[in-house]
């Protein structure tokens, strides 16, 4: 019985050694699983350490990135204020050119118009000044026309008495110094006193007329005389030319 006791003694020890051995070797499993767990959890906070650090640098790139979006952003929209002014003040400055033109091609043009205007009206000034100084001119010689017709009227009414030299105007036809002569005879109270002169220097005829006679109108009236008139010393007679070109004495 005793033997037997030793002999289950001895299996219960070497069974109770190996669940020992298993047991150290589980516990000492656990222990590299704890301390590879540990590991893990370690490198896993290092990682997520890192993660964060990563996370944080990622964010702070996208906050700067973000405020460099956002500077460019203001700098953009500065710049487009900036050039939007400059381009109001461009065209503001363009609008004032072309008014200021516009405002000199008016003042040209009121210049201009009033230049035209001084110049209608000078043209016209000149143009009454001229049309009167016309017509002064029209009346003074329509007054000396009729002053000379009057004069000459008056001439050829003006009486003749005593010894009156006539002066044929050359040249003169010969034949008709005769003719002429003949038809003064034929007046009233008229005598031929000389007749002579030459066909280049004219003809002179000296009469007498015994009482005072419009001896002007008198010769005027013979139908060969173009023309008679008193130079102050004579009575000057024009004759009508006749058909072969001389001129003929009545």
């Amino acid at each position: 019985m005793g033997g037997q006791s030793d002999i289950g003694n001895g299996k219960y020890t070497k069974a109770a050694e190996r669940a020992a051995a298993e047991a150290r070797e589980r516990a000492k499993r656990e222990a590299e699983k704890v301390k590879e767990a540990r590991k893990a959890e370690g490198k896993a906070k290092r990682e997520a350490a890192e993660a964060r650090e990563r996370a944080k640098r990622e964010a702070e790139k996208v906050k700067e990135a973000r405020k460099a979006e956002e500077k460019a952003r203001k700098a953009e929209e500065k710049a487009r204020k900036e050039a939007e002014q400059l381009a109001k003040e461009k065209a503001k400055e363009e609008a004032d050119k072309v008014r200021e033109r516009e405002k000199r091609e008016a003042e040209k043009v009121k210049e201009a118009r009033k230049a035209e205007e001084r110049t209608r009206k000078e043209a016209e000034q000149l143009a009454k000044e001229k049309a009167k100084e016309e017509a002064d001119k029209v009346r003074e010689k329509e007054k000396q026309d009729a002053e000379k017709v009057k004069e000459e009227e008056a001439r050829a009414e003006a009486l003749y008495e005593g010894r009156v030299k006539l002066m044929l105007m050359p040249p003169v036809d010969s034949e008709h110094m005769k003719e002429i002569g003949e038809n003064l005879s034929k007046l009233k109270g008229l005598r031929l006193l000389l007749v002579g002169g030459s066909i280049e220097g004219g003809a002179q005829i000296v009469i007498s007329v015994e009482k005072p006679t419009p001896l002007i109108n008198a010769i005027k009236q013979m139908p060969l005389v173009e023309d008679a008139a008193d130079n102050g010393k004579e009575i000057q007679v024009w004759l009508k030319p006749n058909e072969n070109n001389h001129i003929q004495i009545v």
